[in-house]
Formats: structure tokens, sequence, C-alpha cells
């Protein structure tokens, strides 16, 4: 589907680039928050 890893995805969970929440081992994302990742919406503020 998003064609990367499991790893990289992990990873901008971590680092803020993908929201999600961590409940106990596994990370759980909205499907509002995969959409808003696919259309380059981070919610961070540019500059």
């Amino acid at each position: 589907m998003l064609k990367l890893s499991r790893i990289t995805v992990q990873a901008y969970l971590r680092a803020g680039r993908m929201k999600g929440v961590k409940i106990g081992k596994r990370w759980h994302v909205t499907d509002k928050n995969l959409r808003d990742f696919l259309s380059g919406d981070t919610g961070r503020e540019s500059g």
C-alpha cells in the first residue's frame, strides 16, 4: 500500500512525520492520519 518498509513507517511515527498512537508494542494510525500523510500534510508548519 505505502511501498515503505515496516521499519521506515515506525521511524516516521517515532519522528512525528506520520501521526499515530503506540498502544503496547503496536502502532495505531487512523484513516484520517494515513490520508493526511499520503497527501503530504504532516501537521507541521513549514518554515
